[in-house]
């Protein structure tokens, strides 16, 4: 289990062990993955190791547990870290590193959860909204099955649908009204347009 300092400072380091074996358990916390700063052992569960350390961010708290003889990490048991950071500017314990007067605490026994702020919408109208990923804090982006409706935006265009996540047209209006006066062709805004051929256009009514 891991704790990596947010910012520089005195943090409060309150940890307890679970311990689910009869046999001797032993503990060590390291720090940035080689100094061992403080071990011990234990067959009964309690407080593990309690104390401040001073930090510069981005260093690091490795909290690790197991059987006597079978080295740390062998246990099937528990670990709870809470880390608080003191603030030197104030007496005792007091803001957090963002200094807005809150206490702030960190609970590395538990997961962090990167979706808390967050909200997953659809990317387009060929995608579902997505699920937040707590680890990440990424949203997925699935795609919608084919055959959702949708519009491509084009008035030319027929049978839009989603395929693969985006929107495809099956075909295209026709734009031919039979009438040899005039000129026919597509606008995408507008679709079909027919407009009147100059006067003296030579034309054929298709009548003998």
């Amino acid at each position: 289990m891991r704790f990596t300092a947010p910012a520089t400072g005195t943090f409060n380091i309150d940890s307890k062990w679970r311990i689910a074996h009869a046999a001797p358990v032993v503990w060590g916390v390291f720090r940035n993955h080689a100094t061992l700063v403080a071990s011990g052992s234990s067959t009964s569960a309690g407080n593990g190791y309690n104390n401040a350390l001073a930090l510069t961010a981005g260093e690091t708290l490795d909290f690790v547990i197991g059987l006597t003889g079978s080295g740390y990490g062998g246990a099937t048991t528990g670990i709870v870290v809470k880390v608080t950071r003191q603030d030197t500017s104030c007496p005792g314990q007091c803001a957090d590193a963002n200094g807005n007067g809150v206490w702030d605490q960190y609970d590395i026994s538990k997961p962090v959860d990167k979706c808390a702020n967050v909200t997953c919408s659809a990317s387009d109208q060929c995608h579902d909204a997505g699920t937040c990923d707590s680890s990440s804090g990424v949203c997925s982006n699935p795609a919608k099955a084919n055959g959702a409706t949708c519009t491509d935006g084009n008035a030319c265009t027929t049978g839009d649908s989603c395929q693969a996540g985006s929107c495809q047209a099956s075909g295209v209006l026709g734009c031919d009204d039979q009438n040899p006066c005039t000129v026919d062709s597509y606008s995408a805004t507008a679709g079909c347009v027919h407009v009147a051929s100059a006067v003296g256009q030579v034309c054929a009514t298709g009548k003998a």
